[in-house]
């Protein structure tokens, strides 16, 4: 099992990272479209237990994935399972309609636009997401899959390349967050 190592910083445009990216030897790996459903347990509520299950659509392929709660205050380092469910477009709806059966609650909905570079740095790929999230904005995502033993070393080196990307403060909540507390009261 892996962890997630990632940093998120709003930023009003692209331009300048793109051109900083390009400096310093990241390659455009993709640009696509994400659809992330997200889900809390029939027996908590992963809202107050930090924890999510995304069901993320992106073209043909279907990604269930949980993220357990975060483990420092800094970053959003946690504990992610990902599988990657067989199938077209319908298999994620599949998915969907058999998390809703076993009860699991619909949150929302994420839809962005993502822009992933890669980089090596500091000893890790990394990927730089440049992110467009409807009715939310503009954010770089910064993210390392390390092993559980070398957490401190990743955190370090995304620390060091937003400072290099000139990145401002960061931002630890998620989208799933970000635009729940955007939502007004019901």
């Amino acid at each position: 099992m892996t962890a997630e190592v990632e940093m998120k910083f709003p930023v009003g445009d692209f331009g300048e990272i793109r051109i900083r990216l390009d400096q310093i030897g990241a390659r455009l790996y993709e640009t696509r479209g994400e659809e992330d459903h997200y889900y809390s347990a029939p027996d908590r509520d992963y809202l107050h237990t930090d924890e999510y299950l995304r069901v993320r659509c992106v073209g043909s392929k279907t990604l269930l994935t949980y993220k357990g709660p975060k483990h420092d205050a800094e970053t959003k380092t946690r504990t992610e399972v990902e599988v990657q469910i067989a199938g077209d477009r319908e298999a994620s709806q599949q998915v969907m309609s058999l998390l809703e059966r076993l009860r699991y609650r619909t949150l929302t909905a994420v839809n962005k636009s993502r822009t992933v570079y890669i980089i090596e740095y500091d000893g890790f790929p990394i990927e730089v997401c440049l992110d467009e999230v409807s009715t939310l904005g503009t954010y770089v995502e910064l993210e390392i899959k390390a092993d559980f033993n070398e957490i401190d070393k990743a955190r370090s080196a995304i620390r060091s390349l937003a400072s290099m990307l000139d990145l401002g403060p960061g931002e630890r909540r998620s989208y799933l967050e970000l635009l729940l507390a955007a939502k007004p009261p019901s």
